[in-house]
């Protein structure tokens, strides 16, 4: 284990470290305050600067490099305004190459550059390779890169940087330059010499042969690959026996910074954060329900939505326990602030503005409230009352969305397919949702706006989205930005398609429907969610058992677990694929000895014979194939008869499950299930009853 103490500035006889966090040089603005935030803001300046190093030292900075006349004295003077100047004094040895009319520089301490050597047989194909990783930067940005120059400088091991609230730039990243740890001692890829023969024993794993060119061409793909990564470090923590946690730090030697903040400057003095607002939102961040969000059990942006109910965005932007969120509540404010603008324009229409604007005011100190009222003609609408509610709590509204509905319609040889969406919004308050809807056989075809749109659905409405299409449209995303939903991210599969002939094609809209239920009016469901469902209380005794399953303190319910070492008590947890109707949940805990147990109480509207249902999330399927001959095992409880049922994991398709028919007299039903199961993990969800017409 390599314990370095961090340093933020360096002052020795042979070398100097000067990044402006550490105000070395004249700034404008005001210094530092710990009762007003303005002295956050940066603002573009032209410098000049005059460096006499010592002899044998060399001198680096932003601008071009001018040789006085006694050739010890240098100037370095900016093309460009720049926020930032940084200082560098120190033993260097250089290497450069040109392309695509930017100097791409590397300054490495003396004995230091063992990547030449290693890569001597890639000199030919480097430049080639730079302008690749470059093109699809910009591609992935929509940015360019605006300056003649671009360095890599290695500095001491023990430099160190801060997370900003302001801008997801760190000191590691100034204007034209990256400054990089000595040797890369943080990167296994850095570790060059067996990282290219790991790459042609990799190849071979998959059935591919390469020869030692293309494996070092891939081992520099792997360093270059360091500086195009949004997170940096994983955190991987145990909160308990079978629950886990994972976190993640900005990567602090992302260039992003380099094609945004250091080229638009978008400042204000109530809300420093206006800049990486607008960074945050070109950045277009989804969480999603990809492998982090399953690993949590809830994703950032789901504990940012709970978070920012109870507290305003002032505070959560101030509050350092919460920090790991922080790009998290901006990207959701983002969201929020732009969302009727992108609904009265179309999502790509109006992003593409924003980026149109910033281009007419390249390194130009824009005031955040003047972009505003420039955003607000373009978007048509006003932005300002979001702006002010900063100040409050932020209302959650709730979400159900029925299956979509497609119908292919066949009218003389010229088919077409109906889309039909249903969604309400249950709550008090109005609320934006954003629709994605993926096409069969559309890869590679220019994008239908109609595809990616964000729709306002007002207070305890209910909406139809009808959309028609050539082709047949495969499933729909529904992401619920500002909401209470979990998870807030559903994917919506197209299952049936109904065939229809020689009828007229429904009108594209969205139409406002009646209020009514989805549900059968012989229907009932009790979901774990729900008052009428309820846990045994924890067993676990011992020292032991109980060191394993410590609980964690935390805010939030729901918690990421294991599988293969399920928690010993109950623990919930979230995914799209349980049953909910804003909260897609269950509890989850490890199979036993039937000594735990969860409880649905179903309220009956009269006797009669019932079809009992559980839902099965068929993720039950995959988590247990290894002991599938396990089961889950259910008491069915009435008129004081007990009554058992069984559910083999192995034997399930998807979603709900019958356990039997049973005829109910009584006016409550109680369905037990118990963790007596030789399954790894057995999951409590949701019971439905179905009472059968006489």
């Amino acid at each position: 284990v390599i314990n370095v103490d961090k340093k933020y500035a360096f002052q020795t006889n042979d070398y100097l470290l000067c990044t402006p966090e550490t105000y070395w040089y004249p700034r404008p603005g005001v210094a530092y305050s710990n009762e007003n935030p303005n002295w956050q803001q940066t603002y573009f300046s032209r410098f000049n600067l005059r460096v006499k190093p010592l002899p044998g030292l060399m001198a680096l900075s932003q601008g071009e490099r001018i040789a006085g006349e006694d050739s010890l004295r240098y100037t370095y003077r900016t093309d460009l305004p720049v926020q930032a100047t940084t200082l560098i004094i120190g033993k260097y040895e250089h290497k450069s190459l040109t392309k695509d009319s930017v100097q791409y520089n590397l300054y490495c301490r003396p004995g230091h550059d063992f990547i030449s050597a290693e890569l001597d047989s890639l000199m030919d194909t480097v430049p080639a390779l730079i302008h690749e990783v470059r093109m699809n930067m910009e591609r992935g940005s929509r940015l360019s890169y605006p300056f003649k120059r671009f360095s890599v400088v290695e500095v001491p091991a023990q430099f160190g940087s801060y997370i900003h609230t302001w801008s997801q730039a760190q000191e590691t990243v100034q204007p034209e330059m990256v400054l990089f740890p000595e040797k890369g001692w943080k990167f296994h890829q850095m570790k060059i010499s067996s990282r290219w023969k790991n790459h042609i024993k990799w190849a071979k794993w998959n059935g591919q042969n390469i020869d030692e060119k293309e494996a070092k061409m891939r081992a520099l793909n792997d360093i270059l690959s360091i500086f195009l990564q949004q997170e940096g470090d994983y955190n991987f923590s145990s909160a308990g026996r079978g629950k886990h946690k994972l976190t993640s730090q900005p990567n602090p030697y992302y260039l992003f910074p380099q094609v945004y903040n250091f080229r638009y400057n978008i400042f204000s003095a109530e809300w420093p954060v206006a800049n990486r607002l607008i960074e945050l939102y070109l950045q277009n961040r989804q969480d999603g329900n990809g492998w982090e969000r399953d690993y949590n059990g809830i994703s950032n942006q789901e504990k940012a939505n709970m978070l920012l109910e109870k507290h305003t965005f002032r505070q959560m932007l101030g509050d350092a326990e919460n920090k790991d969120l922080l790009n998290d509540f901006i990207t959701l404010k983002a969201s929020e602030l732009f969302a009727q603008a992108e609904i009265n324009n179309g999502v790509s229409a109006f992003r593409g503005s924003v980026y149109s604007l910033l281009a007419r005011n390249n390194f130009r100190n824009i005031r955040f409230e003047n972009l505003l009222d420039t955003l607000e003609r373009i978007g048509r609408t006003d932005m300002k009352p979001q702006v002010m509610r900063w100040d409050s709590l932020t209302p959650l509204p709730y979400y159900s969305f029925a299956s979509p509905e497609v119908i292919r319609i066949n009218n003389k040889g010229q088919e077409v397919s109906v889309l039909r969406q249903r969604v309400s919004n249950d709550s008090d308050h109005d609320g934006i949702i954003q629709m994605q809807i993926n096409i069969s056989n559309n890869r590679n075809q220019i994008p239908d706006p109609r595809s990616d749109r964000k729709v306002l659905i007002r207070a305890h409405e209910s909406l139809q989205l009808v959309s028609v299409w050539n082709e047949v449209p495969s499933e729909v995303i529904i992401r619920t930005l500002v909401s209470g939903n979990l998870p807030n991210t559903v994917n919506l599969p197209v299952r049936n398609i109904v065939q229809e002939n020689n009828r007229p094609v429904d009108k594209e809209g969205d139409f406002v429907l009646p209020s009514s239920t989805w549900t059968s009016p012989n229907e009932i469901i009790v979901d774990n969610e729900d008052s009428l469902f309820e846990l045994s209380a924890p067993s676990v005794t011992g020292l032991l058992p109980r060191l394993l399953d410590k609980v964690e303190d935390t805010s939030f319910k729901y918690s990421g677990t294991d599988w293969w070492r399920a928690p010993l008590q109950w623990t919930a947890t979230t995914d799209a694929g349980y049953f909910g109707k804003y909260i897609r949940s269950a509890y989850v805990i490890r199979g036993g000895d039937g000594s735990q147990t969860a409880t649905w109480k179903i309220p009956l509207p009269g006797p009669g014979f019932y079809e009992v249902y559980y839902w099965a999330f068929n993720k039950m399927v995959k988590q247990n194939r290894e002991r599938a001959n396990g089961e889950y095992r259910f008491q069915i409880k009435h008129n004081g008869e007990t009554e058992e049922a069984f559910l083999t994991p192995k034997n399930v398709g998807e979603e709900w499950e019958q356990l039997g028919v049973y005829y109910f007299s009584s006016d409550t039903v109680q369905v037990v299930l118990s963790n007596q199961s030789k399954l790894r993990t057995v999951t409590a969800d949701a019971v439905k009853l179905i009472k059968r017409e006489q």
